[in-house]
């Protein structure tokens, strides 16, 4: 097993580079239709991309099922019914087992594909990244767009100018009538203009 600090290797910045090589790696199956840049900084699913904390429990488990799948090392003789340490004591709850067979996670783009399908079905068993990502599509909010144009954005405009569409704010001058409450609307009149449900809209 090896013992030494590997970050004395890494750059000091290799977090971060770690961090966004990964989010352009999972960037469609998060977010499809518009790159990062469409985005700004602060938007909840490029936040989410970055974040290596919500993404390597998942990618840990996807690693330990591929390793499982690996070979046994099967030795000479019966495996022993105890552990013993080196001066002689029992490691009590141990259970004997032949090692596996090294090799590598994935080899070549296409199984490195299937590598990060699967951790993203395993962020979506263990944190419900689906509902997640669901729940921030249907509240986006305007600010969380960058200035670029893109399909996300122009989609998202097209939904709320639509729905601002059916909305209609009407005023009505009255003369000399007396304002007429009508049934199930709140009615403020103010220097004779009458404002019916104005607060709801």
């Amino acid at each position: 097993m090896q013992t030494h600090d590997i970050r004395t290797y890494l750059p000091a910045d290799f977090e971060q580079r770690l961090a966004r090589a990964w989010a352009w790696t999972v960037w469609r199956d998060l977010s499809a239709g518009s790159g990062p840049d469409a985005f700004g900084a602060d938007d909840p699913i490029r936040l989410l991309a970055h974040d290596l904390d919500l993404w390597v429990p998942a990618i840990t488990e996807v690693m330990q099922q591929t390793l499982r799948s690996f070979p046994l090392v099967v030795g000479d003789g019966e495996l022993p019914t105890e552990i013993r340490f080196s001066e002689g004591s029992i490691f009590d709850g141990a259970v004997p087992g032949w090692p596996r067979m090294g090799g590598d996670l994935s080899r070549g783009e296409e199984e490195a594909t299937d590598i990060v399908a699967a951790t993203l079905e395993q962020a979506d068993r263990t944190g419900r990244l689906r509902g997640i990502l669901d729940a921030v599509r249907s509240n986006r909010m305007e600010d969380e767009f960058s200035e670029r144009w893109s399909h996300a954005r122009n989609d998202f405009e097209r939904k709320l100018y639509r729905k601002r569409s059916k909305i209609a704010v009407k005023f009505v001058e009255l003369s000399d009538t007396i304002p007429v409450q009508g049934p199930g609307t709140e009615i403020e009149v103010e220097n004779r203009l009458v404002f019916a449900d104005f607060m709801a809209l």
